[in-house]
């Protein structure tokens, strides 16, 4: 480990935080808009008792998916058929691993543009992460092949609910496809920039220290190789993919199917003597499209008991397979928990509405480079997308006239997920890097080249979706002064 820097650096954001609110007066909404309050700051026993009040009540059962996900992965390795099943997965694609890749990217991308479930695909994240390091991959492709996609995917999103129509919904859009040529463009425009970026990566990178990237602490690769069978547990996995993507696609409220809303009531009908059978022995479950991280984990948890029985293992075996998991992950639930204290802070202590009406004082009409200036602050202190829609988007319209909101719900999927591919507050990204034990200062240099082209890509789509240049001349600007402090670095 690298004596939990990403643990200090999210324990330092939510010192300064602290501070902010000791310096920045709280923002209020009146009838007239965004108007100063008096300054709210946040108080030694607030800061104690945010993540064990508000944090677990609403966070923690993040932490504990997290930890179910490595006793999954713990449970897997003791089977031996998961190494078996990644050797063999690395030997069919030998001299084409460059296709898997980019082929993983393509589908954890889809995946979230569809879905929205950025967050229950990380089930799937240390499995497709092995392939990747197997293969001979670093880690830092590993992470941008599979996070990084998924936030591609959110950045040009046109079903996912959490990452495209719930923006549109804030702002009451009916229409849940308005403006897709536009996210259709971000979408493929980014894939094809992370994907060229990886290949360019590999032909250029530079040798690394190997305490930088060591493979040989890499989580979960397979433990140890028998002779077992690959196939139930090729089985199980699939069947915990597909349900898992069952459960999370917004059928009725996006496609209006209601098969779904059909099967579920028929279920919970079903009775045998006047006895609700199936909904006594089942017990609570909601209808696919509407599960929660909570129900995603009682899946995880199922699926690994199922592996357990499937291949026999003894109870001493799976006792310490998941145990196991559960302590290479601890750390990695932890600072994911911590970082929704970021969220309660700025939920709880308004500091961001003030800067909110400094910057949209700055100007009488809405400014696209403006805005992306104001979503990038909301998104870094709001962690979560549903909780920064709220708060920014129905104030935009009403501050400014002529807003057109579906230009305004894009711009603001594609900032917030672009935002979260480069900060420690993102979920995603702070997931990825201390599973991985990435460095954040080390991830920050591997992507900068692709993070500042990536801006490009969104700086001339939503200038053409605006007919403004405001976001370009931004982009001028963040080429110029980032190639000014890499020269400066360099002659360091």
């Amino acid at each position: 480990m690298k004596k939990n820097k990403n643990l200090r650096i999210i324990v330092g954001i939510i010192l300064s935080l602290v501070l902010l609110t000791w310096l920045i007066p709280a923002g209020t909404i009146d009838a007239a808009g965004l108007a100063l309050d008096q300054l709210n700051p946040v108080g030694i026993m607030g800061l104690l008792s945010y993540p064990l009040t508000e944090g677990v009540q609403y966070f923690l059962i993040y932490g504990i998916f997290i930890l179910a996900i490595g006793g999954l992965y713990g449970v897997m390795n003791k089977t031996g058929a998961y190494k078996n099943l990644l050797d063999g997965i690395v030997k069919a694609v030998k001299g084409k691993e460059i296709w898997l890749v980019a082929s993983i990217a393509v589908l954890m991308a889809a995946l979230s543009s569809v879905t929205g479930a950025t967050v229950p695909l990380l089930v799937f994240v240390p499995f497709l992460v092995s392939v990747i390091l197997l293969m001979g991959y670093d880690k830092l492709v590993a992470i941008l092949a599979t996070i990084g996609a998924l936030l591609v995917g959110s950045i040009g999103a046109i079903y996912g609910y959490s990452n495209a129509v719930f923006f549109k919904h804030t702002l009451q859009i009916e229409n849940v496809g308005a403006g897709w040529p536009y996210t259709l463009a971000l979408f493929v425009g980014g894939l094809i920039l992370l994907v060229g970026y990886i290949v360019w990566y590999e032909k250029n990178k530079k040798p690394l220290k190997k305490a930088e990237l060591d493979k040989e602490d890499a989580l979960f690769t397979g433990g140890r190789k028998t002779k077992t069978k690959v196939w139930p547990l090729v089985v199980v996995l699939k069947l915990t993919f597909l349900i898992t993507i069952l459960a999370t696609v917004s059928w009725m409220v996006v496609f209006q199917v209601e098969a779904f809303q059909n099967a579920y009531e028929w279920f919970q009908e079903f009775t045998i003597f006047d006895f609700a059978i199936l909904n006594f022995i089942i017990g609570r479950v909601f209808v696919f499209g509407e599960w929660q991280i909570g129900d995603i984990t009682a899946l995880v948890l199922i699926a690994t008991g199922v592996i357990a029985l499937v291949y026999r293992m003894k109870l001493a075996d799976i006792t310490e397979g998941f145990v196991d998991g559960v302590k290479k992950m601890a750390e990695t639930a932890l600072i994911v928990w911590l970082v929704y204290t970021v969220l309660i802070i700025t939920v709880y202590h308004p500091f961001y509405l003030t800067i909110m009406k400094w910057i949209v004082d700055l100007s009488s009409t809405f400014n696209p480079a403006l805005f992306t200036l104001l979503a990038t602050i909301g998104s870094f202190l709001h962690v979560d997308s549903l909780y920064f829609g709220n708060t920014t988007l129905p104030l935009i319209p009403t501050l400014y006239e002529g807003v057109n909101t579906t230009h305004l719900a894009i711009m603001a999927q594609s900032v917030f997920s672009y935002v979260m591919l480069l900060v420690p507050t993102s979920v995603l990204l702070i997931f990825g890097l201390t599973y991985l034990d990435v460095p954040y200062k080390l991830w920050i240099k591997f992507i900068w080249k692709f993070a500042l082209a990536l801006f490009v890509l969104i700086a001339i789509i939503v200038s053409i979706m605006t007919s403004t240049f405001s976001m370009l001349i931004l982009a001028v600007v963040l080429i110029v002064i980032t190639c000014g402090i890499c020269k400066f670095v360099c002659k360091k």
